[in-house]
């Protein structure tokens, strides 16, 4: 009963031993918990009354609060200088450890987060052709019934569409003006090393930084040319190139405005790019100019939109340049739809077209073409869709043979369905291709390619 006494005495302190206890440390009032319970334990053993335990208690608190008073304040502590960031570390996110510390870490402020997602798909292509491609599985054109092979069946299996891709969802910087920022790194795996298709290469499809204000934007990096928006659903590996349709990707620097007027979207794009990217034909000041006017809006339970767009370089003196139309025109809603493009221009290898024909004979080649295609969706599993592209150079222009430069036309037809087993996708496609050639005899190709692809 007096131990239990004591406790009820020391729960209950007087004001002075409040304002005494107050002043102590947690880490002091736990050594005084760890004497009172010695002093309690001390009782049993040797006897000791109420009162001397007590005193003994008092003069414990009142030593502590002794030291306690002599205790100096820990001065405060000095900020770090750090060096001025350079290079990579030139970031206004990134924050060194004390040199005296054996790590680094990274830290990122809340105004600064920003997410990383990856994205893609594995995917294995079956290709069977009935005749020589002039470009093997990217097909390009049929070869003539003049060339030695001609008539022979080819067949390819590739894995080297698969593709992996980083998408940033950057911050929003305040210091230049509200800015958002976004990113992207693609690949896939196209580049062929030592003419191997079991040691295929990371081939870079886009590589950009972008910055948006609300409707304005501008883009740094490498990614999909402004012309020729469009696309056929055939023909993966080059998506028509050489049969009707044009563009690429290419380094570049583009700036685009995409204001709204009700549910009506306008679009003024130009960008700035490197000549010759694609045909190899890079030289000194060189540039490819593209601008694209446009607009879009609800139209049929979807939505109708209208491109007007053009493109001008200037390849170590040769004139290169096209002006061209796409149009996505909804039939019902979204599940009947026509889309297509076409072009006229000159000198356009380095944007596909021409049949992969730029300059002969030392003059610029003249070129017209485009495609067409019709879009079911029959449901949420099948697709359909069928289509005519064609690329038409200036017959004119030309030279006999099979060769560059001999290449008068390239007309194709196409039908093909899309499974959708979300994430697994199958395809095929029936590409028809008539080539025709300046002089010699034309050649004709018929394709079937199906694949099975994986998203992630």
């Amino acid at each position: 009963m007096d131990i239990i006494k004591i406790m009820k005495i020391n729960r209950e302190p007087s004001p002075e031993r409040g304002s005494t206890l107050r002043g102590i440390t947690t880490s002091r009032r736990f050594a005084v918990a760890i004497c009172s319970t010695g002093l309690l334990a001390g009782s049993f053993v040797y006897g000791q009354t109420n009162a001397e335990l007590l005193a003994e208690l008092r003069a414990l608190k009142n030593r502590v609060a002794e030291l306690e008073s002599k205790q100096q304040p820990a001065p405060p502590a000095r900020p770090i200088a750090m060096p001025e960031p350079s290079g990579a570390q030139a970031n206004p996110n990134y924050v060194e450890a004390p040199p005296a510390a054996n790590y680094l870490t990274m830290q990122r402020n809340d105004a600064f987060a920003s997410s990383l997602k990856l994205y893609g798909f594995a995917r294995l292509d079956l290709v069977h052709d009935n005749n020589q491609a002039g470009l093997d599985e990217l097909l390009g054109w049929a070869t003539s019934s003049d060339e030695a092979g001609s008539g022979e069946a080819d067949f390819y299996l590739y894995p080297k569409l698969t593709r992996v891709g980083a998408s940033l969802d950057g911050p929003t910087l305040e210091s230049l003006g509200g800015a958002k920022v976004d990113a992207k790194v693609e690949v896939d795996f196209y580049k062929e090393f030592d003419e191997s298709d079991s040691r295929n290469a990371l081939r870079m499809r886009h590589a950009y930084a972008k910055l948006m204000w609300d409707d304005f934007y501008i883009l740094a990096g490498q990614t999909a040319d402004t012309i020729s928006p469009l696309f056929p659903s055939i023909n993966p590996d080059m998506i028509a190139w050489g049969l009707g349709n044009l563009g690429d990707r290419r380094p570049q620097f583009i700036v685009g405005y995409t204001p709204s007027v009700g549910e009506t979207q306008f679009k003024f794009i130009g960008s700035i790019g490197e000549a010759g990217a694609v045909s190899s034909q890079q030289g000194d000041d060189e540039a490819n100019y593209q601008g694209l006017l446009g607009f879009s809006t609800p139209f049929n339970g979807s939505r109708f939109s209208l491109d007007l767009w053009g493109h001008y370089a200037d390849e170590d003196g040769l004139e290169s340049h096209v002006y061209g139309l796409s149009a996505v025109v909804p039939l019902y809603r979204d599940v009947l739809t026509l889309s297509g493009e076409i072009w006229s221009g000159t000198n356009l290898d380095d944007v596909r077209g021409g049949i992969f024909q730029g300059v002969v004979g030392g003059e610029e080649l003249d070129s017209t073409g485009g495609f067409a295609e019709l879009n079911w969706k029959v449901n949420k599993v099948l697709s359909l869709h069928s289509g005519f592209a064609m690329d038409n150079p200036d017959n004119d222009q030309l030279i006999v043979g099979t060769g560059s430069g001999s290449r008068a036309l390239n007309e194709t037809y196409y039908v093909g369905a899309r499974f959708n087993f979300d994430p697994i996708q199958l395809g095929i496609d029936y590409i028809h291709t008539d080539t025709e050639f300046f002089g010699v005899a034309d050649g004709d190709l018929d394709r079937i390619q199906t694949f099975l692809q994986y998203n992630f």
